[in-house]
Parts: structure tokens; sequence; C-alpha cells
């Protein structure tokens, strides 16, 4: 009975790094709040040596708006931020989140996570790897 347990804990535990079906990347992207094309103006990443993530700090100029429910407008700014990190070969998690580059064009899927006064409008990527891109 106890292998039975650790055998599943096991079968559960590796399920929840899978890699989802596209059509999760889909549902998330339908129901972001805020889906726009944006322009990245600044990145900024701090990295932590005891581990492979980077944090990614943004700020971009909204260029069309898709959907908004903070009711933002083009040429407005926002910030958001996220944790990205580099798989290592065999990875077979879930899409990671890309490094954005400065200028990068690109669309944004994500939800208001507030205001900050020198920052303007706060959001969240809530597409995880395809926050960033238009499911193909």
């Amino acid at each position: 009975m106890l292998r039975l347990l650790f055998t599943l804990s096991l079968t559960l535990t590796g399920l929840l790094f899978a890699e989802l079906p596209p059509q999760y990347y889909l549902e998330m992207q339908a129901n972001a709040p805020e889906q726009l094309r944006i322009r990245v103006v600044t990145v900024s990443r701090d990295w932590y040596f005891w581990r492979d993530t980077r944090r990614v700090r943004v700020i971009a100029k909204v260029l069309g708006v898709v959907k908004t429910s903070a009711g933002l407008k083009d040429g407005m700014q926002i910030a958001f931020e996220y944790d990205a990190f580099t798989p290592s070969g065999g990875w077979t998690g879930p899409s990671p989140m890309p490094v954005l580059k400065k200028n990068q064009e690109c669309d944004f899927f994500g939800e208001r996570a507030g205001v900050a006064k020198d920052l303007g409008i706060m959001l969240t990527p809530t597409a995880r790897g395809y926050s960033f891109e238009k499911m193909p």
C-alpha cells in the first residue's frame, strides 16, 4: 500500500510540471482581461546565482488595444514583471517565459496588478510562455 501511494505521488507530481496542451494557452489568452500590442521601452533583469531564474522588469508603450478592462489606450505606458528561466535539455514542463528585448514589438496577454507612481499601470502576464505571442 505504501509503495502504491509513493508511486501515485510521483506520477501526480510529474503531471504538475508537464507541458500544457495548446488549447489551455489559447484559453488563457482568450480570458486575459488585457490584450495589447506593445513596444518594449526598457528591460532590466535580476539574476539569482542560486537558481537559473531571472526576474525581468519591463516598461512598454501600448501600440494597440484589442481588449482592456483597465481602460488602457494607445500611447500609454505600462510596466510588468515576471520570472524567466532557460530550461535545461530534456525540459518537458510548461513553456518558459521569454526575456523580451528593448524595442521589441509583441502581443501582450495579462491582467492589471496595480498602479505605480513612477511606472504607470502595472500588469501581470497571464498566459505563461505565450503571454507575449499569439498561439499559432
